[in-house]
């Protein structure tokens, strides 16, 4: 699947939650990142990259990344 990222980075080991009317809600680990066909450990925001997901997705579903609370109060 192929995401821009428009709020934040993309690590290898994020959490994404992808939601859509048809796909309903998936949880997916992140593994393999590729920025422009090469594979990277982090993807910066504002770039599109591209991550492998075993699920059919659709143009329409949204992607957020899970992050943790305890995360969000260490900011």
């Amino acid at each position: 699947a192929e995401i821009k990222l428009e709020n934040g980075d993309l690590s290898r080991g994020d959490v994404l939650l992808i939601t859509g009317p048809t796909t309903g809600v998936v949880e997916y680990n992140v593994g393999e990142i590729r920025v422009e066909l090469m594979e990277t450990e982090k993807a910066l925001k504002g770039e599109f990259c591209s991550v492998k997901i075993n699920e059919f997705l659709r143009r329409s579903d949204k992607v957020y990344k899970w992050i943790d609370e305890s995360d969000i109060k260490s900011q």
